[in-house]
């Protein structure tokens, strides 16, 4: 596998993430900025990997239920005393 080959078919969001990696890591090692050293590893691994901060397809969510009420059909409502 070459390097081209590795590299294609990314979308805009994993070069960004490797960049902002490469930027980081440049800023940390000319400011001496260690702890920034873990900021570029994060964002490395969320290119090389291709996942984002929720994991793959972390942040969806399932579609709600929809409860269809006939147009003459009663709602049983409970109401609770609260003291």
């Amino acid at each position: 596998m070459t390097v081209i080959q590795f590299f294609k078919g990314w979308s805009f969001e994993r070069y960004f993430r490797l960049v902002l990696a490469i930027l980081v890591g440049v800023y940390a090692v000319s400011s001496k900025e260690y702890v920034l050293f873990i900021v570029t590893g994060w964002l490395g691994v969320l290119a090389l990997l291709n996942v984002s901060c929720c994991g793959t397809a972390g942040c969806s969510s399932p579609p709600k239920a929809s409860k269809t009420v006939k147009k003459n059909e009663s709602i049983d409502v409970n109401y609770e005393e609260i003291k």
